[in-house]
């Protein structure tokens, strides 16, 4: 997939995504749960039930990296996140009444593209998420995730660029800065990812028979 972006006043740049492989991300969360879907829950779904490629359906967004990390680090930060905050760990389950399933544990996989050869750095990092959030919207997964994290990543193992796709059944945009304000935390401090431990989420509530989205 190539895409023509501005990055910068002074030049025109292609990026060029080629999807590399992708890394599974083991997490485990402190609890599990199974209930009901939330009233607020049940109007999303069924808003969108009624028109399947409807706009909200799936949010597509950066989440905002520091310079220099590379894959490995933002999928022990992502691993730590999809841990903390139970919304990331569950999945809808078809039937009457439709059910809402919080894993305790499981796999997320880290989707890498690749940018090729060439000079990346920081500089580029706005147009090439865009370029990401693109991909992310023309190649949905089939299996419809709650949540599929990319990253593009330069020569050298650095990460240039990442982005995510979520259902809006789990995350609305408030829990979405949420979201790329503590990846970033993780990232820029590392300490931060080796005393971090799983923790009830912001937006779930304490009774785990009726797992809440976010809010």
């Amino acid at each position: 997939m190539s895409i023509d972006i501005q990055p910068g006043q002074r030049r025109r740049r292609r990026v060029q995504l080629t999807p590399t492989r992708s890394i599974p991300i083991a997490f485990a969360g402190e609890r599990a749960g199974e209930g009901p879907l939330t009233l607020g829950q049940l109007h999303i779904y069924r808003g969108l039930s009624q028109t399947s490629d409807h706009v909200y359906a799936i949010l597509c967004v950066e989440l905002p990296v520091p310079a220099m990390v590379s894959v490995d680090e933002v999928a022990n930060a992502a691993a730590i996140l999809i841990a903390r905050h139970e919304s990331l760990r569950t999945a809808y389950v078809p039937g009457e009444p439709l059910r809402q399933r919080v894993a305790a544990a499981g796999v997320q996989m880290l989707e890498v593209c690749s940018l090729g050869e060439g000079q990346w750095g920081p500089q580029d990092r706005p147009a090439v998420a865009q370029a990401l959030i693109r991909w992310l919207r023309e190649s949905p997964d089939p299996t419809a995730p709650p949540m599929r994290v990319t990253v593009a990543m330069a020569p050298g193992d650095q990460v240039i660029a990442c982005a995510a796709a979520f259902s809006h059944l789990v995350v609305d945009h408030g829990s979405i800065e949420i979201i790329q304000h503590e990846l970033a935390a993780l990232l820029g401090h590392p300490t931060r990812r080796q005393l971090a431990r799983p923790a009830t989420s912001h937006w779930t509530k304490p009774n785990w028979r009726r797992p809440d989205r976010a809010t």
